[in-house]
């Protein structure tokens, strides 16, 4: 008891030992042994010192701590200052300094700390800088452990297994419990775990309940070219075995930080939070601000890569995945001011990955996301979604609602090679029951630019932004989308697609307000859903101050496609839209507006038109009932259309029927017939009534003063007039010596 081992001043070269403690090793065991000591180690120096040469035999090359038998070491304090290793190496255990419990042990308030230490070419098991551990079936608990770094540097760290540098393991019920983990000013470069997870840092949880309202904060930290043969590049938490009730309401905190060219094989280049078991990682707060990240990626190809294994290769730079058993409850995540930049993955999420895995209706369930002022640049999802971002929950039964905001945050050349959302994805896979909650998906004052679908096999589309199948309410405003491709794939979208499911009935609304689109290619011959810049599926849309041009589907419309193939609850609404100047000029509409089914919600809820005077080539308005064809009932309360030509253009309009496949009864009856005529109860055709409406620009010599409207169509092209000279559209000039009335 209050005890105190003083080394200061110490050189220790060339020593080796078989078993433990090259230069020092002590033994507390039995209980109340060494309650309040401490040991200070200071302005001292260790090179090559090496343990063990056998399996699970020497670790702790400079200092080992061995503790065994009931509650020894409480409030115990374990200082370090002002230290180098240079060659240490424990290739059978634990590295330079080993905390270990050969028999059953319980510490409490143990406070550990290095300061001012450097370490270079350090060789372990795991930790090859500190191990801090208890091996397996050998009941121990660490609680309220205190643990800090601060001002040090640790360079060319090998572990044969887990945990570059640093490995902290729980192997007992409760173990970690309100422990405080703080590391700052250190730079950690060159680490390695060679078998496992955490290539310079790695928390990891193997029996239920460790490390329950853990705090990790990490500040002012470089890590660079680090390695994790598994998961988590440079730092790795993660839960094994389906073990329940680890990492509850644990807090992460990255801020000032830089992570450059880090790299794992499975989950999460720079980052990996990797959770099993019920309630595992339920209350996980991550908060990282201000800090850089930089060319790190989870190595493409390692793994024989499949679509359908979403587990592997995902999350470039960053990845969150609650797996088996974990339903990821009041989960909050933010990034802030921070930039990930040179970013890639094999699977899903180029530089970041958010993954819900286990069957469960609650699975992520109380999500909140906050990203501001950050950008995510070159980054690529090589056969994956989420060329930028991927937020998935992929079991059957969830139906997700989730609270994300994004303001101020620039996604910038990003790639998903074979999947959906060129830039970002935020996707439930086929939920089958109603949501619990209704959510909200803001984005404001973003900059999408250069964001490409390459294959869309999962047939989900959006070129920049995908989102599918989640119960939140949408609104994107203030926001600029550039310069974005799909180039392959069934599903259209080629700025943004978004689609509600056709299982569930969500009650879902999308809002545009601000929005410049531009440059939107739809380049996928095989699209049967969808198309052009902007394709919205089954939810309540409104848009305002919204400009679309320059864009094009080489299939389906150019600007914008409107399926309702479920309850729109709240219909639509169009405000001050402009639709400029398709690319592609032989296509035969701009716009599409398909209702094919619901024709109840039509009546119920207002469908306003609102293009003011801007210019658009075709717009196609497809309804299950000719009754709405009829041009005097665009003008009720039901129903109103405000479409106009502009002068200078002629308007046209004509109705005609045609005959489409429904994917809402194919899918949601289950017993349809595609080889059975439209008139057949149990085709999976419907019959569609069309009203076509044209602005077609004046020819040369020609003119048209007048604006019109589907309800009034006087705009009409005529002859010049006398003394004038008429260009085409709009273009009007006078013979000197005329004059013109401004009004």
């Amino acid at each position: 008891r209050d005890a105190t081992i003083r080394v200061d001043g110490l050189s220790c070269m060339n020593a080796f030992v078989q078993t433990y403690g090259a230069c020092m090793d002590t033994y507390f065991y039995g209980s109340d042994t060494f309650i309040n000591g401490v040991i200070e180690i200071s302005n001292s120096h260790f090179h090559n010192v090496t343990c063990g040469n056998t399996l699970d035999i020497g670790r702790g090359t400079v200092f080992d701590i061995e503790i065994g038998g009931g509650n020894n070491c409480n409030n115990m304090r374990f200082v370090v200052t002002d230290t180098t290793i240079r060659q240490s190496g424990a290739p059978s255990g634990g590295g330079a300094f080993s905390i270990y419990a050969g028999a059953p042990v319980s510490i409490s308030g143990a406070n550990i700390s290095f300061s001012e230490v450097t370490a270079y070419n350090l060789q372990a098991v795991q930790g090859s800088f500190l191990s801090f551990i208890s091996p397996r079936f050998i009941p121990s608990t660490f609680s309220r452990l205190t643990f800090s770094m601060d001002n040090c540097q640790l360079h060319n760290g090998t572990a044969y297994f887990k945990g570059g540098f640093l490995a902290f393991e729980a192997q007992d019920e409760q173990s970690y419990a309100n422990s405080t983990f703080t590391i700052s000013n250190t730079v950690m470069t060159g680490g390695s775990s060679g078998g496992s997870e955490g290539g310079a840092i790695i928390i990891i949880a193997n029996q239920e309940g460790s490390f329950g309202a853990m705090q990790l904060s990490i500040t002012s930290c470089a890590f660079t070219s680090n390695v994790a043969a598994n998961s988590g590049g440079a730092i790795g938490i993660l839960s094994a075995d389906q073990t329940a009730n680890n990492f509850v309401g644990i807090s992460v905190v990255i801020s000032d930080c830089t992570f450059h060219n880090n790299t794992a094989y499975v989950l999460g280049g720079a980052l990996s939070l990797s959770f099993q078991g019920a309630k595992s990682g339920d209350g996980m707060v991550l908060d990282i601000t201000s800090t850089s990240f930089t060319a790190n990626t989870v190595r493409l190809g390692y793994h024989e890569f499949n679509i359908e294994d979403k587990y592997v290769e995902a999350g470039g730079t960053i990845d969150i995945s609650y797996l088996e058993g974990a339903r990821g409850h009041e989960v909050s995540m933010s990034l802030i001011g921070t930039r990930v930049e040179e970013s890639a993955a094999s699977g899903s999420g180029g530089c970041m990955s958010i993954a819900f895995y286990a069957d469960s209706i609650e699975a992520g369930k109380g999500l909140s996301i906050i990203m501001e002022n950050s950008a995510f640049e070159n980054c690529t999802s090589a056969y994956g979604n989420g060329g930028a971002v991927s937020i998935t929950y992929w079991a059957f039964l969830s139906a997700a609602c989730l609270n994300m905001r994004l303001k101020s945050v620039d996604f910038l050349s990003s790639v998903a090679g074979s999947g959906s959302g060129g830039a970002l994805i935020v996707y439930a896979n086929q939920p089958t029951v109603p949501s619990p909650c209704i959510g909200m998906i803001e984005v404001d004052n973003c900059r999408f630019e250069n964001s490409t679908s390459l294959n869309a096999v999962e047939a989900m589309g959006g070129g920049a932004i995908m989102i599918g199948n989640i119960a939140s309410n949408v609104v994107i405003s203030n926001t600029d989308i550039l310069s974005s491709i799909v180039r392959e794939g069934t599903g259209g979208g080629a700025a943004v697609a978004i689609t509600s499911s056709i299982f569930v009935d969500f009650v879902a609304n999308v809002s545009f307000h601000n929005v410049a689109i531009s440059e939107a290619n739809m380049l996928s011959r095989t699209l049967s859903v969808g198309g052009g810049a902007v394709s919205v599926q089954g939810v309540a849309l409104k848009l305002s101050n919204v400009i679309i041009e320059d864009c094009c589907a080489i299939i389906g419309p150019s600007h914008l496609w409107v399926d309702s193939n479920s309850d729109m609850n709240g219909g639509l609404s169009f405000e001050n839209v402009s639709l400029r100047s398709a690319q592609c000029q032989q296509k035969a509409q701009d716009v599409q507006l398909v209702f094919v089914s619901n024709i109840r919600t039509l009546l119920a809820d207002p469908i306003i038109f609102g293009f003011n005077a801007y210019y658009f080539n075709k717009f196609t308005l497809l309804l299950p009932s000719p009754i709405m064809l009829i041009p005097h009932l665009f003008d009720t309360k039901s129903v109103h259309v405000d479409i106009v030509c502009p002068a200078g253009f002629s308007l046209t309009y004509s109705t005609n029927n045609l005959t489409a496949a429904v994917a809402a009864k194919a899918i949601a009856g289950g017993n349809c017939n595609f080889f059975a005529p439209s008139t057949v109860e149990s085709s999976c055709y419907s019959n569609l009534y069309s009203l076509f409406v044209s602005c077609v620009p004046c020819a040369q010599g020609e003119l048209s003063i007048n604006k019109g409207s589907i309800v009034e169509p006087s705009s009409r092209c005529k002859s010049c007039l006398p003394g004038s000279v008429c260009d085409g559209a709009g273009d009007l000039s006078v013979f000197p010596g005329f004059w013109l009335d401004p009004a």
